[in-house]
């Protein structure tokens, strides 16, 4: 008699109800041309691509004209134009993040009392899970509330150049950007109107000492200024109810200048000096620190060049090193321009501005000293190169948001190495290998205020981010699972020996701080220091953030017209927390679960294994933040696979064509990984003093399969 019942027994994959096979198409037409005083080149180039998301969409176009005219030998001048044009669809909030959560026995389809469909989606304002708009149906908000964002993108660039004589050059660059982009969202309704203008101004010397001898000696110098204005402006409305609407509008302007130099000599081609300096203003930094400094000089030696290598299986042998000095202000704040905002509801729109004054950045100045050595080897007729350096930083009087009261010093330091061999080649057939791998590390030399301190709470799924000096960042803390009580009496607090601890004859449960008492079908942490409570002091050390070392490798196989390339992408040594995973497994709420929560803990004594904690509605002392959920993220993946073939001469006369070539690949084809969650390739954080290294993803990164065509005619 429930007139909800059939929209209420659905069984519905909501994950694959918002998701689609996503189809791309790109169409690129460019010609050129010119004679001895004139070249012109140009191209257009359009895409349309849908998303795996549904009701998601891009389409692109983007024009470029190239254009460059000799006046004399001396005297150039060259064009270049570009305009872009995107229209994105997208959703106006994370659908897939809904279907996560969606409960799956509600319905998609809206039914009767009696079973027949309504034509209509199930929507009620409030259902089984809530009435908050992260619970309604994904289905639906996707079909019937959407955003679009329009963005023009127009920029011209005009070079002006002449040479004085063999050893004296000029160079003045002009180039204006105009972007402005345009984004709608239905739900909740919300308009931007972003604009964005630059001006830059160049101008260059190039400059070549004329010696008598020139294969003893060489010298090159660069010099040159830059100016760059800029003026950003924004205006828009948030509607937050029907009876309220927010609008506000802010713009500022920018200024920045720049001198650069740079002179290189040259010894017999052995002996090489580099020195760089580089000064640059903002008009947004306070008056004393308005001048960003750059130093740099290098070292290197070409020792294939020395008679003693001569007639050797050493083609190129280089070894250099270097050190350079800067110092600037963070750009943390903008302390020439305060914002202006309106804000009134519909029904007393009454205009009222609000003063933002934004706060200057504080007055001290970073230091970065850094230093760098490598080496670089051409061996058996250049075909194989080896390379490898070192780099070593010092950043002092690092500004860390958002606390704005940390002032720290890190050591930023690491290491890569590559290399390139050519195995086979011949007329008909060749065969090359390229291999990369680095290593970074960043270490916290000094910390001010807050130093070594970990977060208090730890009952909303957040690992902790245990600072100290002379530990490298990224580190990862949580507690030591060891599986769930199957009892009451198992759940008691006990000792080192493994005995139960007594008050007045009663036995002591374990507790979370002063909140909670553990239970039988409770999750089991370890206590590290037996004190019958779990807390801060049980926190352990679960893993790094940071890669040990990352790299890539490939291979390019080409056999006639025929070539095949293969590159891989690895990581290892890094650890990942599986926030999807901790998401779908903790029941302590209405969202969709995970079927591994059908093997849970539900009557005393039950003890089997891979069991999963009770069902607890709001208790999260159950899915604290834990070695279960932090694995390893090593992985290999063959990011891009491409068969290519070449027509020959002939055939492509016959078809009145200059070039004809046909390619075929795929991307991210296959992930090798221990990896239990969906992607085990997480973006590398850069501020991990506040954060560890999450993944929420809701689904796969997609494979993508790409038929191309080239024809030149």
């Amino acid at each position: 008699d429930w007139a909800n019942f059939y929209n209420y027994t659905a069984n519905t994959d909501w994950m694959n109800a918002v998701t689609q096979s996503g189809n791309a198409a790109n169409h690129e037409l460019s010609f050129s041309g010119g004679n001895e005083k004139n070249r012109l080149y140009g191209s257009v180039n359009y895409r349309d691509e849908t998303g795996t998301t549904i009701n998601t969409s891009t389409k692109r176009l983007l024009n470029r004209l190239n254009f460059e005219h000799y006046f004399t030998k001396k005297l150039t001048l060259a064009l270049n134009l570009s305009y872009g044009n995107s229209k994105d669809d997208c959703n106006s909030v994370d659908i897939l993040d809904m279907a996560f959560k969606k409960a799956p026995h509600m319905s998609i389809w809206k039914y009767d009392a009696v079973g027949e469909l309504t034509g209509g989606y199930f929507t009620n304002s409030s259902t089984y899970q809530g009435n908050s708009w992260d619970t309604q149906n994904p289905v639906a908000i996707s079909e019937t509330e959407n955003a679009l964002r329009s963005t023009n993108n127009f920029m011209t660039t005009a070079h002006l150049q002449y040479s004085v004589n063999d050893w004296l050059r000029f160079r003045e660059t002009f180039s204006y950007n105009i972007l402005s982009s345009e984004t709608k969202k239905q739900l909740p309704y919300s308009m931007s109107d972003k604009g964005y203008m630059q001006f830059r101004n160049e101008i260059h010397a190039f400059v070549k000492v004329p010696f008598k001898e020139e294969q003893i000696n060489s010298l090159n110098a660069t010099f040159t200024w830059v100016r760059q204005d800029e003026n950003i402006s924004e205006k828009g409305a948030n509607e937050y109810n029907a009876n309220y609407t927010n609008s506000y509008k802010q713009s500022y302007n920018r200024k920045k200048n720049a001198i650069v130099s740079s002179v290189n000599y040259k010894l017999y081609n052995r002996y090489i000096l580099t020195v760089n300096a580089r000064m640059e203003s903002n008009s947004m930094a306070e008056d004393s620190y308005k001048w960003d400094k750059f130093y740099g000089a290098s070292l290197a030696w070409r020792f294939s060049e020395e008679p003693l290598f001569k007639n050797t299986i050493l083609n190129n042998g280089l070894i250099h090193a270097g050190y350079s000095y800067s110092t600037y202000h963070p750009d943390l704040g903008f302390s020439s321009y305060h914002l202006y905002s309106q804000n009134g509801s519909n029904l007393d729109p009454i205009f009222n501005p609000n003063y933002n004054n934004v706060n200057s950045p504080v007055n001290y100045t970073i230091h970065i000293p850094s230093y760098d050595a490598g080496l670089e080897l051409g061996l058996f007729d250049n075909r194989l190169h080896i390379s490898t350096d070192y780099y070593y930083k010092k950043l002092d009087n690092q500004y860390h948001l958002p606390t704005k009261n940390q002032i720290i010093e890190l050591t930023d330091k690491g290491w890569e190495g590559s290399f390139d061999f050519s195995i086979v080649n011949r007329k008909n057939l060749s065969w090359s290998l390229q291999f990369n791998i680095a290593q970074n590390e960043q270490l916290l030399d000094k910390l001010t205020n807050l130093a070594g301190t970990k977060p208090a709470e730890y009952d909303n799924g957040v690992y902790g981010t245990y600072v100290a000096e002379g530990k490298p960042l990224g580190s990862i803390y949580g507690f030591k699972n060891e599986g769930v009580y199957a009892s009451n009496e198992v759940a008691y607090a006990r000792g080192r020996d493994g005995n139960i601890y007594y008050n007045n004859g009663e036995p002591l449960p374990t507790k979370y701080g002063q909140y909670y008492t553990y239970k039988g079908g409770d999750t089991k942490y370890k206590d590290i220091n037996y004190d019958g409570t779990i807390d801060d002091a049980d926190l352990v050390y679960l893993g790094n953030s940071n890669p040990t070392y990352t790299g890539g490798f490939g291979s390019t196989v080409q056999f006639r017209n025929i070539t095949l390339t293969c590159n891989f992408h690895y990581r290892t040594g890094n650890k990942v927390i599986n926030q999807t995973a901790m998401e779908a497994e903790g029941l302590y709420g209405k969202n969709n679960m995970s079927k591994k929560m059908l093997n849970r803990w539900r009557v005393q004594g039950q003890q089997e294994e891979g069991l999963m904690p009770r069902a607890d509605l709001n208790n999260f002392y159950n899915y604290l933040p834990s070695d279960r959920y932090v694995e390893s993220g090593s992985f290999v993946r063959m990011n891009y696979l491409n068969l290519g073939y070449a027509f020959g001469k002939n055939a492509c006369r016959k078809m009145l064509v200059k070039d004809l070539s046909l390619n075929l690949s795929g991307q991210r084809l296959y992930t090798y990984s221990k990896y239990s969650g969906l992607n085990p390739e997480t973006e590398i954080s850069h501020n991990y003093l506040s954060e560890s290294n999450y993944d929420h993803s809701r689904i796969s990164p997609p494979e993508v399969y790409t038929v191309s065509i080239r024809i030149t005619i």
